[in-house]
């Protein structure tokens, strides 16, 4: 359970949403108008099998199913994003433009991931911050015993890279150094007064609380992203988490007992998939031989493909894993359907697109909420 302190940030991504009901992109110097009282976005990823980014995509190339039934494309069009300011900063209301930017939140995760892990990975996060792009724009999170906003979205390298290499890992100097110490968002976590005093339950306990908040996090991230435009991109630096653990308390009936997260797994994937956020898992432990870590891996794997993202893994690369993050929806492409029969029933819709080009992949988030 994550318990909100500080609310401004939401308040101002909620103002920054607000949009007349027909959006208005440019397209070259024709304007592309996106109507309907239910229209379904989707922003996806069109690549080849090499990885490279397929630049001619049109509507005759495509088709969307909305729950196994083709629906006709109403709009569609290539997002190359503009760039923006230095400086302003589309959480806090500044800047122009927010349309037009990438997105990214950089999510330093402390909190399942070893200390020499972290610092290796802070040193390339670095590398990648020191080389920002105009067109990028990064908010940094901290996740310890406390989901800290460290730094509000931004295209200036300096204060960003300043930031990742100076933070610790520890949640009160974050708090209380730098911009962090002007943070606008925090959140901490409630069950902190409640840990057993040691032995493996509190291993256990520790470890599955651990994953809950890490989930709870990503929601929170989820809700404060939702009102803003378009594709966000939500890269998390991390040794990520096994979907199965060792049950604790009333439900340990035996040593060899298992409790699963899937479906609440699942209840996060589906939120970033709705606020239209797609993760990027980045294996912070970078190369590893050994069979434990695959445990975590297939977990980044699985949430990735649920978002529409990617997920990075088994290298020593790392910075060029963040920067592939970053730059994965640069070329990307939006279209639009007005599903048949719509119902604001609350119901997941799964999704499905596909394209007539031989070897192009898509990678989009698989479902929307009729909401």
């Amino acid at each position: 359970m994550v318990r909100l302190i500080v609310a401004g940030l939401l308040a101002a991504w909620q103002a920054l949403g607000q949009s007349p009901p027909a959006r208005q992109r440019e397209t070259g110097n024709t304007p592309v108008f996106h109507a309907g009282a239910h229209a379904v976005e989707i922003t996806f990823v069109a690549t080849h099998k090499d990885g490279t980014t397929v630049p001619d995509l049109t509507p005759e190339d495509l088709r969307v199913f909305d729950e196994g039934k083709e629906q006709k494309i109403a709009t569609f069009e290539k997002i190359t994003p503009a760039a923006p300011a230095r400086s302003g900063s589309p959480v806090a209301g500044g800047g122009a433009n927010v349309h037009a930017r990438r997105l990214s939140v950089l999510l330093l995760d402390a909190l399942n991931t070893e200390f020499s892990d972290q610092a290796y990975a802070r040193r390339a996060a670095t590398a990648v911050l020191e080389q920002l792009q105009p067109d990028d724009a990064v908010a940094i999170f901290a996740l310890t015993s406390r989901l800290l906003l460290l730094h509000d979205f931004t295209s200036d390298p300096a204060s960003l890279s300043k930031l990742v290499r100076n933070f610790s890992g520890d949640a009160t100097a974050a708090r209380e150094s730098g911009p962090a110490g002007t943070s606008s968002y925090s959140a901490e976590f409630s069950y902190r007064d409640l840990l057993p005093p040691g032995g493996g339950i509190d291993r256990q306990f520790r470890q599955r609380q651990h994953i809950l908040d890490t989930l709870s996090a990503m929601k929170t991230i989820a809700g404060l992203l939702k009102p803003a435009p378009g594709r966000k991109s939500l890269i998390w630096i991390s040794a990520g988490f096994p979907f199965m653990v060792a049950a604790t308390g009333a439900a340990r009936a035996n040593p060899l007992d298992t409790e699963s997260f899937h479906d609440d797994v699942a209840r996060t994937m589906r939120a970033l998939s709705a606020a239209n956020v797609a993760i990027y898992p980045v294996d912070a432990r970078g190369l590893s031989v050994s069979p434990k870590a695959y445990v975590n891996i297939e977990g980044m794997k699985e949430m990735a493909q649920e978002t529409g993202g990617k997920a990075f893994y088994n290298s020593n690369g790392i910075a060029q894993e963040v920067r592939s993050a970053l730059d994965d929806s640069k070329d990307a492409y939006v279209l639009t359907f007005d599903p048949a029969n719509y119902k604001a029933d609350k119901a997941l819709h799964r999704l499905r697109l596909q394209t007539a080009r031989p070897g192009v992949r898509l990678r989009y988030r698989p479902a929307y909420f009729a909401d």
